[in-house]
């Protein structure tokens, strides 16, 4: 909301009477004043939830009465204040009102089937949840503190495992103490990413775990718990997804009205699952971090593994929700990202391209983003995951599996970087458009491979001629 308000104010102070002169020839309509170019801005919370009342308003000189308020606003001598919206603001508002159906509809046999959570969403969404009886205060104080009875979650309703990752949240005293010093929006967001990324990691993590004997009964029971937590964090998705949604209308208008000098640099983000590892990706990725700082790129890597969040030295890292161990592959440990906070992360940071380094849980992530924020996005093609799939389990049908995903991932993409011609034509046989595959040539670093440091005395130090 805030690039809109600032282009729409924009556009409005470019206008003047030259260049309104050619508006009613352009679109047949005649301006309704001979000053119609002057334009003045109201501002409004466009608030349906009551949490988030008077954030924005409109300003005038001379308002000591209603009528001299609505007589300013007329004569166009009024302006906008206030906070401009975001995605948090409208998926809370949209929360709010859910809230209130919940505590209004429900009764408290119900809501007292999950304590905790009852307790966060008063917390966070009531300004009155402090006035709680000292009987109520008692119970909440026992159940908080009785110790678990059960360390599995198998077998647990979808209700039962939200409750107790929201006791686990209620009783960790360090992360609400984080969160103490934050606005409301942070607050509500910070608690409802940690529950949402423990979910969809708990019902992952077991539909790994599943034997083949479990049948195709279980597997469709997991993901359908997985589909419910993504629908109850489904307000951040349409809000990201909306406040993103006219970016092609609105580079269309500043070129219109002459504006392009205003859309600030170019920033990239990099997303890969192996940063830290040895092995290829790996340092070229990292050789791609060093060159961008040389040349003035705006690169940053997003990764993410066991170590705290943080950013240094391009590299932002998310600390995992958990990780998992491929059967056949057990050393292979993938890390699950935490994915509101990264989409908020990206939303914060205002990056302008997006490219994927691997097809695994990062690049997956990528491309989420992509698409909710509407961000050109590439990727690069430097691995044979479907030939490491057929030597590690001899499986022709898992080998396919690998390709039909490969084709399907990368398809997705704007644009996509091989190392080779021979690359490029597997790709294509497979079924990927040729239009989208881009050579990406291996490099040499001059610096360190140069004629001038020839040494002619190696040779003979091992009769050798040097030809």
């Amino acid at each position: 909301a805030e690039q809109f308000n600032s282009l729409i104010g924009s556009v409005i102070s470019s206008l003047n009477p030259d260049s309104y002169e050619r508006l009613p020839d352009r679109h047949d309509i005649s301006p309704c004043s001979v000053t119609s170019w002057h334009k003045a801005t109201v501002g409004g919370s466009d608030d349906h939830s009551g949490f988030f009342i008077a954030r924005a308003y409109t300003v005038t000189r001379k308002g000591r009465t209603l009528g001299d308020f609505l007589a300013s606003i007329r004569e166009k001598r009024v302006w906008a204040e206030g906070n401009d919206g975001d995605p948090l603001t409208l998926a809370h508002s949209i929360y709010g009102i859910g809230y209130r159906f919940y505590t209004e509809r429900l009764k408290s046999g119900t809501r007292n089937a999950t304590p905790f959570i009852d307790y966060l969403l008063n917390r966070l969404f009531d300004e009155n949840s402090g006035k709680v009886s000292i009987i109520d205060k008692i119970k909440f104080f026992v159940r908080k503190n009785i110790p678990e009875m059960y360390d599995s979650y198998d077998d647990r309703s979808f209700e039962e495992i939200l409750d107790r990752e929201a006791k686990r949240l209620v009783n960790d005293m360090s992360f609400l103490n984080s969160i103490n010093s934050e606005d409301r929006n942070r607050r509500i967001f910070r608690v409802t990413s940690y529950l949402a990324n423990r979910m969809i990691y708990i019902y992952t993590n077991q539909l790994l775990k599943i034997p083949s004997s479990n049948g195709i009964f279980r597997i469709l029971q997991l993901l359908n718990s997985i589909g419910m937590v993504h629908l109850l964090i489904s307000p951040y998705y349409v809000s990201f997804f909306h406040q993103h949604r006219s970016k092609r209308l609105m580079s269309g208008l500043k070129g219109r009205f002459g504006l392009n000098g205003s859309g600030g640099c170019e920033k990239t983000v990099l997303f890969t699952d192996t940063i830290n590892e040895i092995n290829g990706v790996a340092i070229t990725i990292k050789k791609l971090i060093e060159t961008s700082k040389t040349r003035g790129v705006e690169l940053t890597v997003v990764t993410c593994n066991n170590q705290e969040t943080g950013a240094g030295d391009g590299i932002m890292n998310f600390k995992s929700v958990g990780e998992f161990a491929i059967p056949e592959y057990p050393e292979l440990r993938l890390h699950f990202p935490p994915v509101l906070d990264v989409v908020d992360y990206l939303e914060r940071e205002g990056f302008t391209r997006i490219h994927a380094s691997t097809p695994g849980i990062l690049g997956l992530l990528a491309l989420l983003v992509s698409k909710l924020m509407d961000i050109p996005i590439s990727a690069t093609y430097h691995t044979d995951i479907p030939q490491y799939v057929k030597s590690l389990t001899d499986d022709v049908f898992l080998e396919n599996t690998a390709w039909n995903y490969i084709i399907w991932f990368y398809s997705q993409m704007d644009e996509v970087l091989v190392p080779s011609r021979s690359t490029e034509n597997q790709l294509v046989e497979k079924g990927l458009s040729p239009e989208k595959i881009r050579p990406l040539p291996r490099w040499v670093d001059t610096g360190v491979f140069s004629p001038v440091k020839r040494n002619e005395a190696m040779w003979h130090r091992y009769s050798l001629n040097g030809e």
